[in-house]
């Protein structure tokens, strides 16, 4: 007969189980704080989710009494930005400054617009995006652009689109007419 050593196998197995329930144990630690971390994270979005919410539904007033949602005043700033892109291209071309000082002059006859695009091309060529919440507006400008007294300035007018789209919050209507248009030299001209 053969002798086994079953002491010894034993401690093994003994020492091999010890091993496995620590490292099961420290798998379960790193999980379980994995999971609290992702929770924190998570409750720590919604809580910015809500006042993200809170504050784009938040009203504003000026001084003059007006009020503001704080969608409008974003894209209020977003336009005061474009304008400040436009001058820099006026200066820029200042003898390309005169035409399109001329249409802005003609689009700001209208307090509702703000602009969101603005692109003009050395060939006196503008493609404009204007969004407004008065659809009234938008046919006054075309009108304006179009009477005898604008559109001479014009070798080429064109409305590329007009949508409408509905904001999330409000009940009112959002919306945008994009034109391009070519100016011929007729203005230049009478100012020279």
């Amino acid at each position: 007969m053969y002798k086994v050593n079953l002491i010894r196998g034993w401690q093994k197995t003994e020492l091999y189980r010890l091993y496995r329930q620590r490292f099961l144990l420290a798998i379960g630690v790193v999980s379980a704080l994995s999971v609290f971390v992702y929770l924190g994270f998570f409750i720590y979005f919604l809580l910015l989710q809500k006042q993200l919410s809170t504050l784009s539904s938040k009203q504003l007033t000026s001084s003059s009494g007006q009020t503001y949602s704080t969608e409008e005043l974003t894209k209020t700033l977003y336009s005061l930005k474009k304008l400040d892109q436009i001058k820099e291209i006026f200066a820029s071309y200042p003898e390309y400054a005169l035409y399109h000082q001329f249409l802005l002059d003609n689009i700001f006859e209208f307090s509702s617009f703000t602009i969101d695009n603005y692109a003009l091309d050395r060939h006196h060529s503008v493609e404009a995006v204007l969004s407004t919440k008065s659809l009234e507006d938008i046919f006054a400008l075309i009108s304006l652009l179009e009477s005898d007294k604008v559109s001479q300035y014009f070798s080429v007018l064109e409305i590329n689109n007009i949508s409408s789209s509905l904001q999330k919050d409000e009940v009112s209507h959002q919306y945008r007419v994009g034109f391009t248009l070519q100016f011929n030299d007729k203005l230049l001209n009478e100012k020279t």
